[in-house]
């Protein structure tokens, strides 16, 4: 699935081109809804418009006019992708479009068929806010709430950064690339760590996601981007088994922990 840079980035560009912008049509093409039918998302949704557009989890969630909320879970494949007026480009795999008065559209792409869409009321939505993990780019997260997510746990580090329940979005490549910038090995138990190594880890996540953000994320991920230079050219260990460290000179090595695999410099990760 996207990751939390990736999410922001396209939440942000949606809002951008589409807020406020009347809905003259919605069509589905072979698309789950988990939630309501496919006459209930158009009478809810033809002309109304989209009033803010969020992410929750693993979800972008539109909220319209009309009162109610359209979320997407866009599992591990599916993306959004604005349409001007004038684009001539013919994407593949559409699952559903909102058309716009002026011509632009909102398509939602995937090539598998998990993804799903849900319509729903404000009760319901807050509903589907229970048990999640702290999202670190958000306000609520700083240093302290950090700590406090580190008691008692005795994973290693690059589980601990994985668990979405705990800290949302952040995948097995950002996790390895934070370890990399902490110089940290993704292996280490969270019990070893110093209060120095606890704060450079806490550092590095801030630092990798925003500067992703910066770059409308990895195009593993989300493949459309307004942006030529994607956040793939500034990773430093994420598949480059094999290959010398940029930090060290060290030769990058791939290990397997429980479960995830992961990417580290083994002369300078301690």
């Amino acid at each position: 699935m996207p990751e939390l840079p990736e999410l922001k980035s396209m939440r942000r560009q949606i809002a951008r081109n589409t807020i406020s912008k009347k809905i003259v049509d919605f069509k589905v093409n072979k698309l789950k809804l988990s939630v309501g039918s496919i006459d209930d998302f158009k009478n809810k949704t033809i002309n109304s418009y989209f009033k803010k557009v969020d992410c929750l989890g693993e979800t972008i969630v539109f909220k319209l006019s009309s009162s109610y909320y359209i979320s997407v879970n866009m599992q591990s494949t599916g993306y959004f992708v604005y349409v001007p007026v004038d684009s001539k480009e013919d994407y593949k795999n559409i699952k559903a479009e909102f058309i716009f008065s002026d011509g632009s559209r909102l398509i939602f792409i995937d090539y598998r068929p998990y993804s799903y869409f849900k319509l729903l009321l404000q009760k319901q939505l807050n509903k589907s806010k229970l048990n999640l993990g702290i999202d670190p780019l958000g306000k609520s997260f700083n240093y302290s709430v950090f700590l406090k997510l580190l008691k008692n746990r005795s994973t290693s580090i690059k589980n601990f950064l994985t668990n979405d329940d705990v800290l949302f979005g952040i995948g097995k490549v950002y996790a390895d690339e934070i370890c990399f910038e902490a110089r940290i090995n993704p292996n280490r138990g969270m019990k070893t760590l110093k209060k120095s190594e606890i704060n450079r880890i806490y550092t590095a996540t801030k630092k990798m996601l925003k500067k992703s953000m910066e770059y409308d994320g990895l195009s593993i991920y989300l493949p459309v981007s307004y942006k030529k230079l994607r956040f793939d050219r500034f990773l430093k260990v994420y598949e480059r088994e094999g290959e010398k460290c940029k930090r060290c000179n060290g030769t990058i090595k791939k290990e397997k922990i429980v479960k995830p695999t992961y990417f580290f410099c083994p002369l300078c990760q301690n």
